[in-house]
């Protein structure tokens, strides 16, 4: 049996059913990742909103209030003063007149595509809407506001921009790929790993039953001390290898008993008859019937003489004793033998072996 080389090992490793269980294993625990990062992004999407809503809330109480305190002038001066402090230009102002013309803020315009999100306080509006990119973020910009009519002659928009919102959306996204990828990875090198471990316990038992079935019945499969389920598999093979054995040295001990019985007994009708024959007519019908006797009794003890010889080749086999012997002869001797039979099957029998072929054995 040719052994398989280590490439095509490799290969055969992705073929076995520990290797697609790993898979599966690896499958599941990449949609657990999955399910983490989209519960991760849930939770940090909608908190990241709440924050966004309470700012708003937040600068359009403190607008209102100085509103109401010193009017509309008070109004614009205060935005003023937001826009300045803002450092990062992540907050949105804008104050127009019953003409839509800017008093106050730094949105040049009334936004013109907007999307509504539900109502704000008695009269007011959230929106959402998008504003074109800055030298530090070059795409256009989320906005999420609020806007609420001061009177009729003024309405006010406070909103805030959705970058911190959408770094973070990246950051998660970068580190969901780069995760899902490292589980990929890993849980692919552990089903490799587990794999080949697997395998190489069931090849140690695979070469032990090879061994046992190509004659060596006293080989047994080895087992580590560990104890573990692949230990207790060994030590059940290996009990039922010894039932075996024994099993079978009893059946070869009784047909060797048999054999032995029979032999001698059928030796000494073979001398009798032999001894009778001496003293009997040549030619006579009874010689003749007696000489066949003689010749099938020398049969049967050709037979169990080699059913002994078989039984003592497999129970103690002296590799010293063999000889070389031709193939080709026992081959030409089966071809004769069965030929007579084959032609009245209508089977045509042919012996292809032309050539000496030697093995190292007993030739009877």
């Amino acid at each position: 049996m040719s052994l398989p080389s280590p490439l095509s090992s490799h290969f055969r490793i992705l073929h076995t059913f520990t290797f697609r269980l790993g898979l599966v294993y690896m499958a599941l625990f990449s949609l657990s990742v999955v399910l983490l990062f989209g519960f991760i992004y849930t939770f940090a999407v909608n908190y990241l909103d709440n924050q966004l809503s309470d700012a708003i809330r937040l600068r359009h109480s403190l607008l209102m209030d100085e509103y109401r305190v010193n009017g509309s002038a008070g109004l614009e001066a205060r935005i003023g003063e937001l826009i300045e402090s803002d450092d990062e230009g992540a907050e949105i102002y804008l104050l127009i007149n019953n003409k839509g013309e800017r008093l106050a803020g730094n949105l040049e315009t009334w936004p013109q595509h907007v999307t509504l999100e539900g109502h704000f306080e008695k009269d007011g509006q959230w929106i959402r809407f998008s504003i074109e990119g800055t030298r530090n973020h070059p795409a256009s910009i989320g906005v999420q506001a609020v806007t609420v009519p001061l009177s009729k002659w003024r309405t006010l928009l406070v909103g805030q921009t959705m970058i911190s919102k959408r770094k973070v959306e990246q950051t998660i996204a970068q580190a969901f790929w780069a995760s899902l990828a490292v589980t990929l990875l890993m849980a692919f090198l552990g089903a490799v790993i587990v794999t080949r471990s697997v395998v190489h316990r069931l090849s140690v038992i695979n070469r032990s039953a090879d061994t046992i079935m190509h004659g060596q019945f006293s080989a047994r499969i080895p087992f580590t001390p560990g104890g573990d389920e692949f230990d207790e598999l060994s030590l059940h093979l290996n009990s039922m290898l010894d039932r075996t054995e024994a099993l079978m040295k009893s059946l070869s001990d009784i047909v060797n008993n048999i054999a032995h019985d029979l032999r001698s007994p059928l030796s000494r009708i073979v001398a009798r008859t032999e001894a009778g024959l001496r003293g009997m007519k040549e030619g006579s019908a009874a010689r003749r019937l007696l000489e066949r006797n003689v010749e099938d009794m020398n049969e049967l003890i050709g037979t169990f003489n080699s059913i002994l010889h078989l039984s003592e080749l497999e129970a103690n086999t002296d590799f010293h004793r063999f000889q070389l012997c031709d193939l080709q002869l026992l081959v030409e001797q089966l071809a004769e033998f069965y030929e007579p039979l084959a032609a009245e099957k209508g089977i045509a029998l042919e012996n292809r072996l032309r050539r000496p072929l030697l093995i190292s054995g007993e030739s009877n």
